[in-house]
């Protein structure tokens, strides 16, 4: 007996530490599971983080592309660019791009501000006063003469200034060839003053001299066009032309007024001047009704001449 009780207990005593092990492997195993999906869910927030952090750091990437930096070397590219942006505050926004525009050497060609009213509603406060809720928005249109060479950090810097971006277009468009012809037209008229000059010194008759000075004169009027003209397209090439609409978003100004709904029957007429204003009226009708039948009258004299002949020719009738 005492043989089979000492066996029995190294029985217990290896499945208890069986048993133990098991649990502690178990309790590893699962340690080790729940860390790594800790670890998983932080790599996934960390990629999403750096994401997020990417598209802000590209959003202010939006408003420029390269068209805005593209020079090659012996063309000339005339750039206009058009933006539409919702922005925090207008009026602020307006003038800190004024004045990045002034650093940068540009300069302002048009410039308006406008309040845009939505929406007005009245709700009364007390018996005397009323609250006057408007809902609107401010809106600016601005023509900016940007310096094509800041063009690009131009445009950059107002990727940091929008809220939402509603349309942004860039252009840029090649004018190389207007320049080469600017230069033959001018090469042209020289060619042609040249010729007139030299036959106004041959000498000829009157006439002809005549209309050679007047041709010089045209001459000369056609080089100062092109002239003017090729100094415009320089400055289209030298200056950018960005356009720009800004927007911030729907507010409600609140103010007090008087409430008239309350107060409106306090400044009615009394009863006596109705009265009073109600038989001029009355007196004015029949005044009008009198006039009418004055100018009338020969209808009515017809009329009455009808009805008595009418008369007369049936009494005649029964008479006879």
């Amino acid at each position: 007996m005492y043989v089979a009780s000492k066996h029995e207990s190294q029985n217990n005593y290896v499945m208890k530490k069986t048993v133990l092990v098991v649990l502690t492997t178990l309790v590893v195993v699962l340690v080790c599971i729940s860390c790594e999906k800790k670890s998983e869910s932080y790599g996934e927030n960390s990629d999403s983080i750096t994401d997020e952090a990417m598209v802000y750091s590209d959003s202010s990437n939006v408003t420029t592309s390269s068209a805005a930096t593209l020079a090659i070397k012996g063309k000339q590219f005339k750039k206009t660019a058009d933006l539409k942006m919702e922005v925090k505050n207008v009026y602020q926004t307006a003038t800190e791009i004024e004045k990045e525009l002034s650093d940068l050497q540009g300069y302002v060609t048009h410039s308006k501000i406008e309040q845009v009213e939505t929406e007005t509603q009245t709700f009364a406060k007390s018996k005397d006063s009323a609250n006057e809720v408007t809902k609107s928005y401010y809106t600016a249109e601005m023509t900016l003469k940007v310096p094509q060479k800041n063009l690009g950090q131009f445009l950059f810097g107002l990727g940091k200034k929008f809220t939402k971006l509603k349309y942004r277009t860039i252009d840029a468009e090649d004018v190389s060839l207007e320049y080469v012809y600017h230069d033959l037209q001018h090469q042209t008229k020289i060619d042609e003053k040249n010729r007139l000059k030299h036959s106004l010194q041959k000498g000829g008759k009157l006439p002809d001299e005549v209309d050679v000075i007047k041709s010089i004169s045209e001459n000369e009027s056609d080089k100062n066009y092109a002239k003017v003209t090729k100094l415009k397209l320089d400055n289209e090439v030298k200056y950018s032309t960005v356009t720009l609409y800004l927007q911030d978003p729907i507010q409600a100004h609140v103010r007090s007024v008087v409430n008239w709904e309350t107060h409106q029957s306090s400044y009615e007429p009394s009863i006596w001047y109705k009265m009073g204003d109600s038989l001029h009226f009355g007196y004015t009708i029949l005044e009008q009704i009198i006039l009418l039948l004055c100018t009338l009258w020969p209808f009515i004299l017809i009329g009455i001449a009808v009805f008595f002949g009418i008369q007369w020719f049936r009494k005649k009738k029964r008479i006879v």
